[in-house]
């Protein structure tokens, strides 16, 4: 699955390591989808930060 909050199912009955690398891929991308909005983020308020950085100059 592309959405990084759905995880693929698994049959019931299936081997133990067919859920562990299930479960693993899950959390990989979880975590890459943790790491891209976390990046996101950071850029959003570093833009924000020169925005006011820019009022402040032009009002000093």
């Amino acid at each position: 699955p592309s959405d990084p909050l759905v995880i693929a199912p698994v049959p019931p009955g299936a081997p133990m390591e067919t859920v562990m690398v299930a479960l693993v891929n899950a959390i990989n991308r979880k975590g890459d989808f943790i790491r891209e909005q976390n990046q996101r983020l950071l850029s959003q308020s570093q833009r924000l930060l020169a925005v006011e950085e820019s009022r402040v100059t032009r009002l000093s």
